[in-house]
């Protein structure tokens, strides 16, 4: 099989309790609400007042499971993404997404993403666990690398924040979502497309005098992906960063 990130249980976890965990979401959302990334758990002494954060919160522990908890650095975490579809597999389309910033520490999303070359028969990997439950549509895989290899962390079944990565690539996913084959662009790995940047982060970052984040782009010209994309665009985060900095500003002296 391929290999995971070891994970148990929640309700299970008095009698089968490791140290370190992560009592982590099993889905990102739950009707139309978005669930917390997760609660981490460095001894049994803690469990129980992090169990019941989670409760006297109003979460429901059933949406919930243990995993272990890892040390994670950004640059570590590699995504497989694309669209599948088991029945055409000459039209899907897939790339591998290097992480090289977070959002912020601790758990979070990326904020800069790099397309790489496939480090470790990644792309295989997920493709076996998409054709054995038969998916079709957008999907993510993340992989952690660890001092034993690559395991999976997780899995969305949708689209997921750095979608836009491929725009470049003729927009191919969309198309392939919307069920709009193109002859001319078959399906097939994208190897070189640039890096995705989180707009909002970046000029947030930079207006708050954090330039480490210009770092994260020298980086990624390190690695040969000197063309940025930024989603939203530069133009549309500075209009939502400063409508929600008048409206704060608005709210706080009313």
């Amino acid at each position: 099989g391929v290999p995971t990130v070891p994970s148990w249980p929640l309700n299970d976890s008095i009698s089968a309790f490791r140290t370190p965990c992560l009592i982590k979401a099993k889905h990102s959302w739950k009707e139309g609400c978005h669930l917390p990334r997760g609660w981490p758990c460095h001894s049994s002494e803690a469990f129980p007042a992090v169990l019941d954060s989670l409760l006297n919160q109003g979460f429901c522990p059933e949406d919930y499971f243990l995993q272990e908890l890892l040390e994670i650095h950004p640059e570590d975490i590699y995504s497989v993404c694309g669209f599948h579809d088991g029945e055409k597999p000459t039209m899907d389309i897939v790339a591998v997404l290097q992480r090289l910033a977070s959002m912020e520490s601790g758990l979070s999303c990326s904020a800069v993403a790099v397309v790489v070359p496939d480090p470790a028969g990644l792309i295989e990997q997920a493709r076996l666990i998409l054709n054995e439950i038969c998916f079709v549509g957008p999907f993510e895989i993340e992989f952690i690398k660890t001092s034993d290899g690559f395991k999976v962390l997780e899995f969305n079944p949708r689209f997921w924040l750095q979608h836009g990565v491929f725009i470049r690539a003729n927009n191919l996913l969309i198309r392939r979502y919307l069920g709009m084959e193109v002859p001319s662009c078959p399906g097939g790995t994208i190897l070189n497309q640039g890096t995705w940047v989180d707009g909002i982060w970046f000029l947030s970052h930079l207006f708050k005098g954090r330039f480490k984040v210009l770092q994260n782009l020298r980086m990624a010209r390190h690695v040969g992906r000197s063309a940025c994309s930024f989603f939203p665009s530069l133009r549309v985060s500075a209009t939502i960063l400063l409508r929600s900095n008048f409206s704060g500003k608005l709210s706080h002296a009313l």
